[in-house]
């Protein structure tokens, strides 16, 4: 396993079995076998090293899109799909995750880039800004609030919600008819622009 992996490996042991306040730098350095030094190579501070965990986490869950995707799935299915799904990683990571988020502002600029990143694609798969920014939002509080032990959904709870949120995002009988008159009033236009310039 390469240092760097080593590093995060052991900050993850950490998080899960005793929490934030206890990921230092001295007890990440002592738990994989580094002197501080050796560890302040890779990272240069503690902000570095939760940055790297975090990234590590929403990189899993790009991942999971990414793979939906190449099964067939539409980009909104897959986000939607991996903003449910149970496979983010332990509770306690997850909560020590929004305890840095919390407590080191500089970690935020990290959801704040991923989430405009994600509102970017979900436009560019034709979803509407309103909805695009709606599906982040739901999936931040889902997020938060299953971490944190708020709320507990079933199996059968969370499939409804996917299935719920998937039919949002289909376009009514009206929009679709207002995107065909957009369409060929655009291309009337344009005939009649052609027609004058010739």
């Amino acid at each position: 396993m390469e240092t760097r992996d080593r590093i995060l490996a052991a900050a993850t042991e950490i998080a899960v079995q005793e929490g934030f306040q206890s990921l230092t730098m001295d007890h990440v350095a002592d738990r994989c076998g580094l002197s501080k030094g050796g560890l302040f190579h890779h990272f240069d501070s503690k902000d570095a090293l939760m940055r790297a965990l975090l990234e590590d986490r929403l990189n899993s869950m790009e991942n999971w899109i990414e793979q939906a995707i190449a099964d067939g799935a539409t980009y909104p299915e897959a986000f939607i799909d991996a903003m449910f799904c149970k496979e983010k990683g332990p509770a306690e990571l997850l909560s020590t995750l929004i305890a840095a988020v919390t407590l080191m502002p500089s970690l935020r600029a990290t959801i704040q880039d991923r989430t405009r990143s994600w509102v970017t694609n979900l436009q560019a798969s034709g979803v509407s800004p309103s909805a695009a920014q709606m599906l982040t939002f739901v999936g931040h509080g889902h997020y938060l609030a299953t971490t944190l032990g708020v709320v507990e959904l079933s199996d059968d709870e969370i499939s409804h919600l996917r299935v719920q949120l998937k039919r949002a995002l289909q376009p009514t009988e009206d929009e679709v008819l207002a995107r065909l008159f957009r369409s060929a009033l655009n291309q009337v236009e344009g005939e009649k622009l052609e027609a004058s310039v010739s």
